[in-house]
């Protein structure tokens, strides 16, 4: 099974990955409405995390559509109850993709936690019908290092170090994404980005202060830039709502499988 850092098993794993939905849903919406999603239609969730993507899906198929939502750990996504709905352990690296069936593949901030993301999106496109979809959202780090803030560059570069380390993972990656979708047997490709700031106390801020407190012990462990008194400082920034900076930008990327 693929490494990941921020297991979903950790008792404020929901709340971190609620905050995260808070902040990425309505985009992602509007973005799979673009592409026509609707009644009837089948999807695979590749990744389905917390849930709420994959419950928006059974909501806009319909009793007629289908959704298969799958995840390394897909406790959280098995509280979900939908006639429609199928909830899969599957690890997207590892283990055989699902058949060619699929009007919709989408995944969410799940590449970058792979060893070998291009090896993922081939495996996701063979799930995919002729004349089907796929969108891919990913973050992209490097806007954190351009803060004027080192203590807030610190932090985040080692969050990222931490993430990328436990997984095999690049948290710079998305900005290949394009390149990589534009090589396989896809036309109607398209892309657009969002920047995301981090203003303290609230929404994202709340989220990498989440992100960061699972991994603590490995932040400030021996190999780490950070001590425990450098950590807390970083906490304490994120919860200052005088605090306002760049955090990650979002890069989407969708195609449509040649028919």
């Amino acid at each position: 099974m693929t490494e990941y850092s921020l297991d979903n098993t950790w008792d404020r794993a929901p709340s971190r990955l609620s905050l995260l939905e808070q902040e990425l849903d309505q985009i992602t919406h509007r973005r799979l409405s673009a592409i026509g999603l609707s009644s009837g239609w089948r999807c695979l969730e590749v990744g389905g995390g917390g849930g709420s993507v994959t419950h928006w899906l059974c909501e806009q198929v319909g009793d007629t559509g289908y959704v298969l939502a799958t995840d390394i750990e897909p406790a959280l996504l098995e509280q979900a109850e939908y006639p429609q709905l199928k909830i899969s352990r599957h690890d997207i690296l590892k283990d055989p993709p699902p058949p060619a069936e699929f009007d919709l593949v989408h995944a969410r901030w799940l590449l970058h936690h792979l060893p070998d993301p291009v090896s993922a999106i081939q495996r996701m496109v063979s799930s995919v019908r002729p004349g089907g979809w796929i969108l891919l959202e990913e973050p992209d780090f490097s806007p954190v290092r351009l803060s004027s803030c080192e203590s807030y560059i610190v932090f985040m570069s080692e969050l990222g170090r931490v993430v990328d380390s436990g997984s095999g993972g690049n948290s710079f990656w998305a900005r290949s994404m394009l390149q990589e979708v534009g090589r396989l047997d896809l036309e109607n490709i398209g892309m657009d980005a969002d920047q995301f700031l981090i203003r303290g106390g609230k929404g994202w801020a709340e989220f990498f202060s989440l992100t960061a407190q699972q991994l603590r012990s490995k932040m400030t462990g021996p190999d780490s830039a950070l001590i425990d008194d450098g950590f807390d400082a970083a906490i304490n920034l994120l919860a200052d709502t005088t605090f306002a900076e760049l955090g990650p930008t979002g890069i989407a990327v969708w195609g449509q499988k040649l028919a």
